[in-house]
Order: structure tokens, then C-alpha cells, then sequence
């Protein structure tokens, strides 16, 4: 038997239902095809976004911790690590490691840093 949300994830273009059904959340709010994930406060349409208290934002859907009126949210007990969960599954390993062209570093990195735009 495995435990809820511990099945392999589906991948961007899937629905937040589906999404909801394999992180073992709970889908509250109208069916959106999610296409890419964003944080809260950058998120827009097709995107979805964690938010530990405050779901306010663009994002079509938020991993969130109870449901919030007029917002499509995914429940779950951690809405940080389901948005860790999918960020592995959605994100090539190729785009998460390393310093992105356009980042400002001053100082050094530690082996392994990932820096992001």
C-alpha cells in the first residue's frame, strides 16, 4: 500500500484534479490545466503557486492548507513540500542545477548551488 501523495506525479498540462488526486490532496474549486508553477505572488494564468497562509494572488491554482473562496486550491497538510514534490517532477534536472545567465552573484557558491533569474 502506498501512502497518499506518494504516487509518481503527472506532468505539466495535467489538470489540478488530477494533481490533487496524486499529491493525496483535496481539489476544491473549478478543474484548471496547469502548464507551469510560479511563486504567489508572480503567478498568472495556467500557473500554480504554494501559500502557506494567504492565497491571494493570480494563480489559476494554490497548494494551499484549507480552502479559500473564489481561489481553485489544492488542500494538503504541507503546501511547501507538495510544491517541492512537483517542482522535482515538473523541472528537468538540467534547469535546476547551476547559476542562471542572467543571476547577479557577488561572492562565492558552494558546490552544487543552484541560482535561479
Amino acid at each position: 500500500m502506498t501512502r497518499p501523495g506518494s504516487a509518481t506525479l503527472p506532468g505539466p498540462g495535467c489538470t489540478s484534479t488530477e494533481l490533487a488526486a496524486a499529491l493525496g490532496g483535496q481539489h476544491f474549486g473549478s478543474e484548471i490545466r496547469l502548464q507551469r508553477v510560479a511563486p504567489l505572488e508572480d503567478a498568472g494564468p495556467g500557473e500554480l503557486a504554494y501559500a502557506e497562509r494567504d492565497v491571494s494572488g493570480g494563480a489559476d491554482c494554490v497548494l494551499c492548507r484549507e480552502p479559500a473562496e473564489g481561489q481553485t486550491c489544492i488542500v494538503v497538510t504541507d503546501p511547501k513540500l507538495a510544491f517541492i514534490r512537483v517542482l522535482e517532477a515538473w523541472l528537468p534536472e538540467r534547469q535546476r542545477r547551476g547559476v542562471h545567465p542572467t543571476a547577479v552573484v557577488l561572492g562565492t557558491l558552494a558546490e552544487g548551488v543552484t541560482v535561479g533569474p
